[in-house]
């Protein structure tokens, strides 16, 4: 939309008290300028008061975190570290490191409530592992370690409320191996883990140069059971495999998504 010009002769303000049978109309608005200022002032207090900033007790850089509900969440980052609170953040739990984690970095973690969790780690080979707790944090297992010498775990999704006889469903996903999209699935909550093979299924191939980010699982959405990745370097794209069911019984999957408009390199991508 173009502007109007502005005329070139702008009438004078007049601060004077205007011609009326009220004599004390300036210092009305004096006043009526001091409330307006002390509202204004008072909204952007209490906006600013909004964030607090509560102590982790750690100087590892925290990248994973997951909010169960009811003020339970937990936090993941570097040198092993786990963190866990129960009121909304006020206070942080200092947790026991898995054995061996010491100089892992837990990239995504994910809680079923204040007791359980599996944290991941992400690192080249067998630096890529899942550690669960069923006690809060007190004592860790081992559950699964990368196989893939040349693997990478980016994220990991359980779906909430799966059928009690099939267990908990999970997804944990990683970076191309021999150019496709390392993917396996559990159905105990995490206890066992399969290696979904390129094919029926799977999210497919990758672009050369082609991976994920390991950033809280923020790469990795299920979609009505449905796998959805984003990815980055040297393309950014979305890729989900979309279940088609055709006229007859038989059931076949396909790779659909396609490019992202987002700068993509080495280090960036969606």
């Amino acid at each position: 939309m173009r502007e109007q010009p502005h005329n070139r002769e702008q009438p004078p303000i007049d601060f004077t008290a205007p011609k009326s049978h009220h004599a004390d109309t300036p210092g009305r608005y004096i006043s009526t300028l001091l409330r307006l200022t002390a509202i204004l002032l008072a909204a952007t207090l209490t906006t600013q008061a909004q964030w607090d900033i509560e102590e982790s007790h750690t100087t590892a850089s925290l990248r994973g975190i997951h909010n169960v509900g009811g003020g339970v969440a937990w936090a993941s980052g570097t040198h092993g570290t786990v963190r866990r609170t129960e009121d909304g953040g006020y206070l942080w739990q200092t947790c026991t490191i898995p054995p061996g984690a010491e100089n892992l970095d837990f990239r995504g973690i994910q809680a079923f409530d204040e007791n359980t969790a599996i944290v991941m780690s992400s690192g080249p080979g067998d630096q890529s592992r899942l550690y669960k707790t069923t006690d809060g944090c007190q004592t860790w297992t081992l559950l699964f370690t990368n196989p893939d010498k040349q693997g990478f775990f980016d994220g990991i999704k359980f779906i909430p409320g799966t059928q009690r006889e099939l267990g908990r469903i999970g997804y944990l996903v990683g970076d191309p191996v021999s150019g496709k999209f390392a993917e396996f699935i559990t159905y105990d909550y995490g206890e066992k883990w399969a290696r979904i093979y390129p094919g029926v299924g799977s999210i497919g191939s990758a672009k050369k140069g082609e991976a994920m980010f390991a950033a809280s699982n923020s790469t990795l959405q299920l979609i009505r059971r449905t796998p959805v990745i984003v990815t980055g370097g040297t393309s950014s794209r979305l890729r989900e495999v979309a279940l088609h069911v055709k006229n007859d019984p038989r059931i076949s999957y396909e790779f659909v998504g396609g490019d992202i408009p987002f700068q993509h390199k080495e280090s960036a991508g969606a």
